[in-house]
């Protein structure tokens, strides 16, 4: 696995077409594969920077959703008083999902294109907030204003994510994805799966960083400074971290190879749509005709109720079951060994982000692929058997004097269960539905995922109000 990681990250960056034969092998069964050949491309040279710039934007990307949460125990000592002391987490879930869903439907309508150091810029005014408010005294009586204003910055924030999102994965499916494959090579063939798996990887980085800083900052701090200084270094390195993001896209736009590619791409966006909106149809450009916008109409419907429903249910199921647990529910348990509460969540936190990435990493190895959309199906609808299981934990709100899982190891051994499965279970979505159709329908399967993990997330956050 080690090796694996770092032929990922460290190796070097001259992309190898791959052969027809190498380009087709897939998650899925050979009958199910589609046979249209992979458009050849020359070879092309990315410097190890552009990666490195992609990889901080997998983690700003989604830093705000990770800050939020992780910072339970702040926010909690901040709405103590107020009727949503302990049950926020089911607020931000809600809030910050529907956000970035409904400004993703919309962002997909429009096909509005906005560079990253818009949303980027937001955020870090955003933390910068936080980060000073920090330092103030916690009023009780302005308990319930900074909770709606903490509840108006998830939704901006939700925003700012979708914005960064569709940029980034347009440019990275555009660009990143030859040098991902470059970087990954294995006895001189290309497997077309990393793609996938090294964007799962930036993903999980996110959370692991977070939850990590969160902790070391619960543990070198005194518990009566944790509302102060730790939780003000605290939204301060997620500013540095935007900001480093910025500063990033002001480098990758002066690159060589990116300028290249991108005046390369621009010249074949009149016949390759970048963005299908939700109707199904092709954004508008010079050459388009009603031809193409039926053509595109009925990709969308036959991808979303032919080829890839199963897939679809079960990345919605997936994270309808997550967000209704995590950390709305999870954050509420405490230790039975009478552990720190705030040293208690940081740990939990940390554990389902390191079994989250560690999940994301399992499909390299072929024995963790599962092929069929019906075993997919399968082994995400057994997740629904850990509702019952964490609610028999050592909740905080319980009314048993002794829970049913009277054990802190089985508690953890239950988040990084939970955690691998939901990073395991996503990038087996992601890599086996493109491989489910032909080559010029992939961009538009990855778009549909993408959207319906959305979905899932958003539904998930709404569920969780069920089970308080």
């Amino acid at each position: 696995m080690f090796k694996k990681w770092n032929s990922t990250f460290f190796s070097s960056a001259s992309y190898i077409p791959a052969n027809d034969d190498t380009q087709h092998e897939s998650l899925l069964a050979p009958e199910e594969q589609d046979d249209v050949s992979e458009p050849q491309q020359t070879n092309q040279q990315f410097p190890l920077i552009v990666y490195w710039i992609y990889f901080t934007y997998g983690i700003a990307m989604l830093l705000p959703w990770n800050v939020f949460i992780t910072a339970s125990d702040y926010f909690s000592t901040r709405f103590a008083g107020s009727p949503y002391q302990d049950s926020f987490q089911n607020y931000f879930s809600a809030y910050f999902n529907c956000s970035n869903l409904v400004s993703l439907a919309v962002l997909l309508w429009t096909t509005l294109k906005i560079d990253v150091v818009v949303p980027l810029s937001v955020n870090l005014l955003i933390f910068s907030f936080f980060a000073l408010s920090s330092l103030t005294d916690a009023e009780e009586s302005a308990a319930v204003s900074y909770f709606w204003t903490t509840i108006a910055c998830m939704v901006i924030t939700g925003l700012t994510t979708s914005m960064i999102q569709l940029t980034v994965f347009a440019e990275a499916s555009q660009f990143l994805p030859k040098y991902m494959q470059a970087v990954m090579r294995y006895e001189g063939h290309v497997y077309p799966q990393v793609e996938t798996e090294s964007k799962m990887l930036l993903l999980g980085i996110a959370g692991v960083s977070v939850a990590l800083f969160s902790l070391l900052t619960t543990l070198l701090f005194k518990r009566q400074q944790l509302d102060a200084i730790a939780t003000f270094y605290y939204f301060v390195s997620a500013l540095l971290v935007t900001l480093v993001a910025i500063m990033g896209r002001f480098a990758l736009v002066r690159q060589p190879a990116y300028l290249r590619l991108t005046r390369h791409t621009a010249s074949t966006l009149d016949t390759i749509p970048m963005t299908i909106a939700l109707d199904g149809t092709a954004p508008p450009t010079s050459t388009s005709t009603s031809t193409n916008s039926s053509s595109s109409k009925n990709v969308m419907r036959d991808v979303i109720t032919k080829k890839t429903p199963g897939y679809i249910f079960t990345i919605v199921y997936i994270y309808i079951i997550t967000l209704a647990l995590f950390p709305s529910i999870t954050v509420l348990v405490r230790s039975v060994n009478n552990m720190d509460a705030a040293t208690f969540i940081s740990l939990h936190f940390l554990l389902f982000n390191v079994g989250d990435w560690v999940g994301r990493t399992l499909p390299i190895f072929t024995c963790c692929q599962v092929y069929s959309s019906k075993a997919l199906i399968c082994v995400s609808l057994t997740r629904t058997m850990f509702i019952p299981l964490f609610l028999s934990c050592n909740l905080q709100d319980s009314s048993s004097s002794t829970p049913l899982l009277n054990s802190d190891m089985v508690y953890f051994g239950l988040i990084l269960l939970f955690a691998i499965s939901n990073g395991w279970l996503t990038s087996l979505v992601f890599m086996a539905a493109p491989s489910r159709v032909k080559h010029d329908e992939k961009p538009v399967v990855g778009s549909v995922i993408s959207f319906f993990l959305v979905v899932g997330l958003a539904l998930g956050g709404l569920t969780s109000f069920l089970f308080k």
